[in-house]
């Protein structure tokens, strides 16, 4: 039964085919019916790689081949009328035979066909109720240069109702995704979503409706989550004249998943008032509440704000604020106030701008217990980088992370790693784990954290934040900055702690930019009670452009962290450069080449990469050889991964 299947499909493609090369004009056209000439695409590939990795616990190296190749017609047309049905299709048949040679001596041969496609039919377009049905099935690759390749392949069906009245245009979309990701991870998901948008557009203002209902199943490392989510926002924008604008915003959340159980409600009102060309003012009021599991929050908070603009260069803001928050455990109020100065002036050499600012804070605390759970706390995990949970005494065995959406849940030591200085705690991105391979940890992943940490005692503070600040722009060459921030707090009422956070952070750079180069150094010292730590960062940058086929860039950056607390350093190292050539007007080469190195007491990882392809054109075909190095050596943890990769590929249009 398998082969007659393939062969049926050899068939029809071949029937395909020989219609398009029957068609001599640039239609087909008919009475009821009319197509688009089909365009016509082929491609083909061989890929090679080697992966080699080593440890206390691992030595293993995995070589691979795979040979693909596929074509891609396309075309679209109308059936009747182009105001009843008019289409457009992709047929994309793809072949892939993989040899893969594991160690001790595992060899894995496969061979899949996909076949992909993309389609989409639109009824009655010009209508004031439309329909459109979708579909396709396409397979993308996933490159990492710690990680091997990974495959996902992504089936996507549904519809979508447009009601075009003038009064009320409402659309209706429904949509089924099932993906499924092979490779270093493997990861099924299926996704049905269902949403909902309507507008309003009259007396009352400018009204938007959004409500979906989405259902979600994952299944990786065979840990399989269920999550349901619903959401209802209605957001209202009503201009009450030219001067003044009251903004509404109404919110539902619910998430239930297997392991949690998220609710949440919110109401906000934003209203805005221009009193006269250089002053205006805004109030606004934020109602919140959610119940995650067996705990409960819920805040209200009021908040005003006055600017000002004297002479076109002194601009004046004051903000008032205050807020009450009942959670499990107990509850806090906020209030409090600022103002804030900023000068702007043109010198004869330049320009100078001159800030300032000053807010007073009191908060009261109540209470029950010193235990408080933090729930979905974001967070961006970088590697080498440092992210700092927010409050300190954190408990390690119960921190969590997960993606945004929360749809994965993180393993520690396998995805993070979580460290702990003083009584601050540290989390760093693991180099090719699934979180580095599916958020890109090098330029910052963003994550969702749950935990609990060891409050202190109930207690009434003030704090007290000022800042200045000074910048200067030379020449329109040669910029100057230098900060001065500073926060205090004040013991009221309540049980005194043993300290009371006295934080001063100075902060101070500079950068020449000149021709082709741009020199620039940066300075922190944060002499604090959670993380003191003293930066300092220097980049050079240099950009070439010898001949108009020539293009050739360095970047260079050299920094130091040392933490106070501990008297420990860590230093980041880098250097990154590309070299693009047009050999002809129809062929390139590109070339770039990175190392990175952190080196501290909580990390030693050295990475170093390197690839290059070139591209030609001669007519109808596309062709590129690619090839890719990277190394990376963990030295703290003794591990090693080693990548080759080597790729051919043809690409050609018929029509």
């Amino acid at each position: 039964m398998l082969w007659k299947k393939q062969c049926c499909k050899h068939v029809t493609i071949l029937i395909l085919i020989a219609i398009i090369l029957l068609m001599g004009d640039n239609v087909l056209a008919r009475k009821y019916f009319m197509m688009e000439r089909p365009e016509l695409d082929f491609k083909f590939s061989y890929e090679i790689e080697n992966e080699e990795r080593s440890g206390p616990n691992l030595n293993r190296e995995d070589s691979t081949m795979t040979f693909f190749e596929g074509f891609n017609i396309s075309a679209g047309g109308w059936v009747y009328h182009p105001a009843l049905l008019s289409y457009k299709f992709e047929f994309i048949p793809q072949w892939e035979q993989l040899s893969q040679k594991t160690e001790p001596d595992e060899k894995i041969k496969s061979r899949n066909f996909l076949e992909g496609y993309l389609t989409e039919v639109t009824i009655l377009q010009h209508k004031p109720y439309t329909f459109r049905l979708f579909a396709d099935r396409t397979r993308s690759t996933i490159n990492s240069n710690f990680a091997q390749r990974s495959k996902n392949e992504t089936s996507t069906y549904g519809t979508s109702v447009l009601l075009k009245y003038m009064v009320l245009p409402t659309t209706f979309d429904y949509t089924h995704s099932d993906s499924r990701q092979t490779g270093f991870f493997d990861t099924d998901e299926e996704t049905d979503l269902l949403q909902i948008q309507m507008r309003y557009f009259g007396h009352l203002g400018d009204t938007r409706l959004k409500a979906s209902w989405k259902d979600t199943n994952t299944d990786t490392r065979g840990q399989r989550l269920g999550i349901k989510e619903q959401k209802v926002d209605l957001t209202n924008h009503f201009a009450v004249n030219s001067r003044g604008a009251a903004r509404t915003n109404l919110g539902y959340r619910l998430t239930e998943g297997d392991f949690f159980e998220l609710e949440r409600y919110n109401f906000t009102e934003n209203f805005s008032w221009k009193h006269r060309k250089n002053m205006s003012t805004n109030y606004s009021y934020r109602y919140v509440k959610s119940n995650f599991e067996t705990t409960t929050s819920e805040s209200n908070a009021l908040g005003f704000n006055l600017k000002h603009l004297l002479y076109e260069n002194l601009t004046t803001t004051i903000n008032a604020n205050g807020s009450n928050n009942k959670y499990t455990g107990g509850s806090e109020n906020e209030y409090g106030g600022g103002v804030n100065f900023d000068y702007v002036r043109r010198i004869p050499w330049g320009r100078l701008n001159l800030h300032s600012n000053h807010n007073y804070q009191v908060t009261e605390e109540e209470k029950t217990g010193n235990n408080v759970g933090i729930q979905d706390e974001s967070q961006t995990l970088t590697i080498g980088g440092i992210t700092v949970l927010d409050n300190n005494n954190a408990d390690t065995s119960t921190i969590q992370v997960r993606n945004v959406l929360r749809t994965i849940l993180y393993q520690e030591d396998v995805d993070y790693r979580v460290t702990e200085s003083g009584s601050s705690v540290r989390i760093i991105c693991i180099p090719g784990s699934l979180l580095d391979t599916g958020l890109n940890c090098s330029t910052g992943a963003p994550v969702v954290v749950d935990y609990s940490f060891i409050s202190d005692p109930a207690l009434d503070f003030a704090t007290f934040t000022r800042g200045y600040g000074i910048k200067l722009n030379l020449w329109s060459v040669w910029n100057l900055y230098y900060s001065y921030n500073r926060r205090t707090e004040e013991f009221l009422a309540g049980n005194e702690p043993d300290v009371l956070i006295d934080d001063i952070i100075n902060s101070a750079g500079t950068d020449v930019t000149w021709k082709w180069s741009k020199t620039g150094f940066a300075f922190r010292d944060s002499d604090t009670i959670n993380l003191p730590t003293r930066e300092w960062d220097l980049t050079e940058t240099l950009t070439f452009r010898p001949t108009e086929n020539i293009f050739l860039s360095f970047l260079g950056r050299y920094g130091e962290t040392e933490f106070k607390d501990t008297l420990e350093t860590e230093t980041f190292s880098s250097l990154t450069s590309s070299l693009q050539v047009l050999i002809s007007r129809k062929s390139r080469l590109t070339v770039r080449g990175s190392f990175h190195e952190v080196e501290g007491s909580l990390d030693n990882i050295v990475n170093t990469g390197f690839s290059a392809i070139y591209e030609i054109a001669y007519r109808r075909l596309r062709g590129s050889v690619q090839y890719g190095f990277s190394d990376e050596d963990d030295k703290k943890f003794g591990e090693k991964v080693r990548n080759h990769y080597f790729m051919v590929e043809v690409k050609t249009s018929q029509f």
